[in-house]
């Protein structure tokens, strides 16, 4: 597997953290000032490991289309956390969007 691949799809983790915290904050933790201040905390980590990523990334790769691949593979990493976890409904048009991301992050790559 490509070096390049593989920052790309840890970027795209590491964006998704912060989404899937403030979800969980808002559903169960919104009155607990303690696990707010530890959600923050979590997600500025995570923004701080994006940034780093994001810089050993960029030392060899173009930045636009590669920070697209890194966006496409960080929703529908999103949608399929939604789908498993979070119960959200699967519909043909995110299914759809999934299979045009993925075309998309080929066509990109190449």
């Amino acid at each position: 597997m490509d070096k390049s691949f593989l920052l790309f799809s840890a970027a795209a983790f590491v964006s998704i953290i912060p989404p899937i915290l403030l979800k969980k904050f808002s559903i169960d933790y919104h009155d607990n000032p303690m696990a707010q201040t530890i959600i923050i905390i979590m997600s500025l980590i995570a923004f701080s490991i994006l940034i780093v990523l994001y810089i050993k990334m960029y030392e060899k790769n173009d930045v636009g289309s590669y920070h697209a691949i890194t966006k496409i593979l960080a929703i529908i990493m999103l949608l399929l956390y939604g789908f498993l976890f979070s119960e959200e409904k699967i519909t043909v048009t995110k299914i759809i969007g999934i299979v045009l991301g993925i075309c998309s992050i080929m066509f990109l790559m190449k």
